[in-house]
């Protein structure tokens, strides 16, 4: 049996129950659809450190999707009146349940590093000890113990700035000892909101917080102007939803990834290069710079997608290769003829727009 657990604690994701302060910006349908992908990144996470995953949900009359329980080694109901009755309950539940060491946390920080985690464990290697990981706002994201410390929950009041400083306070004053983890952000309000969407790393954990993000943006120009355009490159030719969100935001937004969105121009039949490809053809002059070492390579089909989707409907960029097109038309290697690159550019300039 493994001896370690995290107790996640959690809610059903029911629209106008779960991170009902982002409804500042967002609809409740959409908050509850950005917690829904905190829950399922959240979980992924967890399964990934190899201990168990002990789900508490709160109260609810909806059930919780079955694919977000499978994410978990069990599924339990929170019971106890107030969240410290209830985290006291599930430490006891667990602690019974012959697990050593325990380590309570949330669903609100998508990008938490793991390794914060990891070292909540590891501080918990000694008798009576006590890991604690404070958040930017006063509370905290996560507490760990290998032993029941009910002093730590007893008429405990939560959901203001001293809750972190007052649970160390009392944890100070047992005989416990004390692992204090680097501090961490939750997403609760709008604020931290924009702040997570400049967080997102395009290849880092959160696929689904990720991707929620990038419908988002679609909507709403105060994240387009907070994210870090890099998060929604594609990462796979089906990934239309952050190509959306990329031609949302617009040039010169996206100037800093022109050069991977090209990249996906390698195939026009792939999904992403479909939404991307009128709006790069679009962007005219200023992507010519990053047109010329395509056309420069030795990829003929490369060539023959950015010629046929992005030049032939351009005025501009057909005016500045014209050149090129006229070298292709007339002189074309033995390699650009088999590629019919020579048919495109006489196609383009006899005034072809594209497929």
């Amino acid at each position: 049996m493994n001896t370690d657990a995290l107790l996640v604690f959690a809610k059903v994701p029911v629209p106008g129950h779960v991170k009902t302060r982002l409804t500042a910006l967002l609809s409740e349908e959409e908050a509850a659809r950005l917690y829904a992908a905190f829950l399922q990144d959240a979980l992924t996470q967890y399964q990934s450190l190899g201990v168990d995953v002990r789900l508490y949900l709160g109260p609810s009359s909806e059930k919780l999707d079955p694919a977000l329980a499978d994410l978990a080694t069990s599924v339990h109901n929170q019971h106890g009146d107030g969240l410290g009755a209830r985290m006291q309950h599930a430490f006891l539940e667990s602690f019974m349940a012959g697990y050593e060491r325990l380590v309570i946390i949330g669903t609100d920080h998508p990008t938490l590093p793991s390794v914060f985690i990891t070292q909540a464990f590891d501080a918990l290697v000694d008798p009576l000890s006590v890991s604690l990981g404070p958040s930017e706002d006063g509370g905290y994201y996560l507490l760990g113990m290998n032993d029941l410390f009910p002093e730590l929950f007893r008429a405990m009041t939560y959901s203001h700035p001293d809750v972190f400083r007052q649970t160390l306070d009392r944890a100070m004053a047992s005989q416990a000892g004390i692992t204090v983890l680097p501090e961490w952000y939750d997403v609760d309000t709008p604020e931290t909101l924009l702040r997570l969407v400049r967080d997102l790393e395009p290849q880092g954990q959160a696929r689904q917080t990720r991707d929620v993000v990038a419908s988002l943006v679609v909507d709403y120009p105060s994240l387009q102007t907070a994210i870090n355009v890099a998060a929604l490159v594609p990462q796979h030719k089906h990934e239309t939803l952050q190509a959306h969100a990329l031609v949302a935001m617009g040039y010169p937004a996206v100037e800093p990834v022109l050069s991977a969105l090209l990249e996906w121009m390698q195939d026009i039949n792939w999904p992403v290069a479909q939404v991307l490809h009128p709006f790069l053809a679009g962007i005219g002059a200023p992507l010519a710079p990053y047109l010329r070492p395509i056309l420069e390579s030795d990829d003929g089909m490369w060539k023959y997608w950015i010629l046929s989707y992005i030049l032939a409907p351009s005025p501009e960029l057909k005016r500045i290769f014209s050149t090129a097109l006229h070298q292709l038309a007339t002189a074309p290697t033995p390699q650009e003829k088999a590629d019919e690159l020579d048919l495109v550019a006489i196609e383009i300039l006899n005034g072809s727009e594209g497929p």
